[in-house]
């Protein structure tokens, strides 16, 4: 709503017309969630955001790494704040996660700061558990481990005929012996009952913790537009 209305100020649209414009286009996309989403239960990407939620208060800061993980928190996760969401768009590269709710939690100490991650992304600076020992910087870590690089292998299966190449990291280190090794805390989960136990130990604990949460390596970003289509042209995978 925050956006529409900015774009108000820039468009020649009449302001009527644009608001018939974008109830339709809110229409047209309940519609598809309700077809296309994430509708299925168990441990699901939406099942564990949501779940994640429900112990969560309003002062908390939700910061993403870059890959799929990206797109579920901005789908699922149910904003009440202004610049609750610390995330670099279509700009970052992997590895951006971490150090984004480090430098969160530094300068809001009275916040939950949650990241979100792919397996990927979080081995890029998965050195910096140092610094939230160190500094002492109570960051909760949730890593969506699928054991691939999730989206890129989204896109080998949808648009590359399944030829997998480079995606695969099936031989990454145990997450919670590495939180450990560096003298924090984890749990690696596989249902939602297992995650619920483990956020509420990491919000009662306080410090840097690493919640490792196996989901299946064919979860997808539903909807999606391919390489040099026009954002009207989605692929309902």
């Amino acid at each position: 709503e925050i956006i529409w209305q900015e774009m108000k100020q820039y468009t020649d649209i009449q302001e009527p017309e644009l608001d018939e414009k974008v109830k339709k286009n809110i229409e047209e996309y309940k519609a598809l969630e309700a077809k296309y989403s994430d509708l299925r239960e168990g441990f699901t990407p939406k099942n564990i955001i949501q779940s994640i939620n429900k112990h969560l208060t309003q002062n908390t800061a939700v910061v993403t790494d870059v890959g799929q993980h990206q797109m579920w928190a901005a789908q699922f996760y149910p904003y009440k704040n202004e610049r609750q969401l610390i995330t670099s768009g279509g700009l970052g590269t992997m590895g951006y996660g971490l150090p984004a709710a480090i430098g969160a939690k530094v300068a809001n100490p009275d916040k939950t700061v949650i990241v979100f991650m792919g397996d990927g992304g979080f081995q890029m600076n998965m050195q910096e558990l140092g610094t939230i020992l160190q500094s002492n910087v109570g960051v909760k870590m949730v890593i969506m481990n699928n054991s691939w690089l999730g989206m890129v292998r989204q896109w080998q299966t949808l648009i590359y005929d399944k030829h997998y190449a480079a995606t695969n990291l099936d031989r990454s280190p145990d997450f919670v012996k590495l939180a450990e090794a560096y003298g924090l805390k984890g749990a690696r989960v596989c249902n939602v009952e297992q995650l619920e136990e483990a956020i509420r130990d990491a919000l009662a604990w306080g410090h840097g913790y690493v919640i490792d949460c196996v989901i299946d390596m064919d979860e997808k970003v539903r909807p999606m537009v391919g390489g040099g289509s026009p954002i009207t042209k989605f692929i309902i995978c």
